[in-house]
This record gives C-alpha cells, sequence and structure tokens, in this order.
C-alpha cells in the first residue's frame, strides 16, 4: 500500500468551521475590549477637560473687574472687562475662549452672575461633562470672585 498524504473533505469542513467559531470569539472579546477601553478613556478625559476650563477662567477672572453674561437656547457667553470671552455651544458640547476651543464633552454648562454678602462680584459656573446627559461623569459647580482691589 502506498502512503497517502493529505486531508479528507469531512476534517477540511471541521478546520473551517473550528477557525470561524475562533474567530467570531475573538471579535466578540475585541469589541468588548474597545468598548471597555473607551469607558475609561472617556471617564478620564472628562475632569480633564473641567481643569482646562477652570485654569484658564481663574487666569481671566482674577484680572477682571465686571462680567457680562448671555444665555440664550442653551449657548452661554461670558464677556469679561479684561478682553477675555469665553462661549459654550450647546450644539458642539464644547468651550471656547475667544475664539479657540478648550473643552469639550461638556454636556452643560451654567453660568450666573451674582454679588457676595461683602459686595464682591461672583460668576457662579456649574459644568456637566459626559457622552450626554444620560451618561454623565463629572458634575460641578464652582463660585468665582472676580477681582475686587
Amino acid at each position: 500500500m502506498k502512503k497517502e498524504k493529505g486531508i479528507t473533505l469531512v476534517a477540511l469542513t471541521v478546520y473551517v468551521v473550528v477557525f470561524i467559531a475562533l474567530m467570531g470569539m475573538l471579535a466578540l472579546l475585541t469589541t468588548d475590549f474597545n468598548s471597555g477601553i473607551s469607558r475609561v478613556q472617556h471617564s478620564t478625559t472628562s475632569p480633564e477637560e473641567y481643569n482646562k476650563f477652570n485654569v484658564e477662567f481663574v487666569r481671566d477672572v482674577k484680572s477682571s473687574y465686571y462680567t457680562n453674561i448671555e444665555q440664550v437656547d442653551g449657548n452661554v457667553t461670558i464677556i469679561l472687562d479684561n478682553g477675555a470671552n469665553y462661549r459654550y455651544i450647546k450644539s458642539e458640547n464644547a468651550i471656547y475662549k475667544n475664539k479657540v476651543k478648550i473643552a469639550k464633552n461638556i454636556v452643560s454648562f451654567i453660568a450666573i452672575n451674582e454679588e457676595s454678602t461683602k459686595g464682591k462680584n461672583v460668576i457662579r459656573v456649574r459644568i456637566t461633562t459626559g457622552k450626554n446627559e444620560q451618561n454623565i461623569v463629572f458634575d460641578k459647580t464652582i463660585s468665582y470672585v472676580l477681582r475686587y482691589w
């Protein structure tokens, strides 16, 4: 008898089925891994976006005496007397400083101009970050005191 090398049709079919099953499991694991990475990455960038805004805003608030806040259709504009102009555009979920985007993934932004009990001008800002209003990652309210001396 002659020794024949090769595989049968049944063996080939089994190999193909096992290969397809392994590729399917690999695709599911990859998809789950990528979505997990996306969730972790988004939850760490949200506080970072607030910090970007906060650093710029504190610098400008401390050198301003007066402010004007306009809120129209969810968009907020803060104009400081030192020339800084902050604008939250709801459709883009972003905050701009003088036409330069400084923060993204901002779900909501509210600013109120008030006077403290000691006669100081105060801006109260509430920032909410995340993917959308159902997936909020970070929510912070802070009061900024304008320059008063």
